[in-house]
């Protein structure tokens, strides 16, 4: 390899990329430049190595790892043990199958717990086996209760370290310091927020022209997407802000839209500032704020209005969450497909056009 650091980072990469084969689908191991990170890091040692991993979504969830059965594939079986320490144990299945299995949760761990799975295994295996260090933990007490314990005879002492090597994962350690195991802080909280919403929202329809039919969730915490559960705010954090979660609202179908953007555009505002009023006056204790990007332009202006110039702003009183709600109209992407037609002869009103329909269709 040519250098020290070459060649753990070699071996970084190889262990991972075994270990977590089923778990990801790219495992890439860079060494940070001499003392860049270090320094910055106040940490006093010379070697840091940044781990990316890319999961793969459903493996990466699963709280058991399967490994062989020892009685047929003893090879397998102490190749397996020996990654693995202590978090290997023998499990009887469903199928009555004995086998090897690595287990990092209970069956009925919570989207949250799932997602630190991943992190803990990398950091498991790299405490076992290469002796790294980071600060704050990723793992928890009872992997360094194990990892600990045991240490493998084949651990990788490195010259100048002491024994061991810094690893530096922050988006992990973000995810890691945010978890909370209360309900309120899950995303199951969130999502039950938003069907109250919609729940609340398709009562109203009496009061509307037309009836809410579904509320469409585009933030990230919404979807099991974003790094942490959306965070809700106290009864008694009233001046505090909280970001807005972006949802989309679907009313009834109707022939009656406008073929114009821009008439499309002042029709969905009316539509919202009723809405607006309607919802703050069946729930007092909600807080409603309605904003218009294009307030005051005319169609005749020649402006291209994206689907969130207009929007409304809902603090909900119950799940202490905000969610901003712009109007989805389906034959608006039709709209904006002929605008970029039209536009076509023009390239920057045509990415204009374009970029507005992307968002539309997203």
């Amino acid at each position: 390899y040519g250098h020290p650091v070459a060649a753990v980072q070699a071996r970084l990469a190889a262990l991972l990329g075994s270990a977590l084969e089923s778990q990801t689908r790219v495992v890439a191991v860079h060494a940070a430049a001499d003392g860049s990170v270090a320094d910055a890091a106040h940490t006093g040692r010379s070697h840091v190595f940044f781990i990316g991993l890319v999961a793969n979504t459903e493996a990466s969830l699963r709280v058991v790892t399967m490994g062989p059965d020892p009685d047929s594939e003893p090879q397998a079986a102490a190749r397996f043990r020996a990654l693995w320490g202590e978090r290997a144990e023998l499990r009887r299945f469903r199928d009555s199958a004995i086998r090897l299995a690595s287990v990092w949760g209970a069956a009925n761990a919570s989207p949250e717990t799932r997602a630190t799975v991943l992190p803990r295994m990398a950091a498991y295996l790299l405490r076992r086996h290469f002796a790294v260090h980071g600060s704050p933990e990723v793992l928890t007490d009872e992997d360094l209760e194990v990892v600990d314990k045991s240490p493998p005879k084949a651990a990788l002492a490195f010259a100048g370290t002491g024994g061991s090597l810094l690893c530096l994962s922050m988006r992990a350690m973000e995810f890691a310091e945010t978890i909370d195991s209360s309900p309120s802080s899950s995303f199951e909280a969130a999502l039950k927020g938003l069907d109250t919403l919609g729940g609340e929202l398709r009562d109203l329809e009496d009061q509307l022209p037309l009836r809410v039919l579904s509320l469409h969730a585009n933030a990230p915490g919404l979807r099991y997407t974003s790094l942490v559960p959306p965070k809700p705010l106290a009864p008694s954090d009233e001046d505090a802000y909280i970001e807005p979660l972006p949802v989309s609202v679907e009313f009834t179908s109707s022939t009656r839209w406008p073929d114009d953007l821009m008439a499309l555009h002042k029709v969905k505002s009316a539509f919202l500032l009723r809405l607006a009023e309607c919802y703050g006056t069946a729930h007092p204790g909600a807080v409603t704020t309605i904003a218009d990007s294009l307030l005051g332009y005319a169609a005749t202006d020649g402006i291209l209005p994206p689907p969130d110039a207009c929007y409304l702003d809902i603090r909900h009183a119950t799940c202490g969450l905000a969610f901003r709600l712009t109007v989805y109209v389906d034959c608006e992407g039709a709209l904006l497909e002929k605008r970029a037609t039209d536009l076509g002869r023009v390239p920057a009103l045509a990415e204009q056009a374009a970029a507005a329909k992307t968002a539309h269709q997203r």
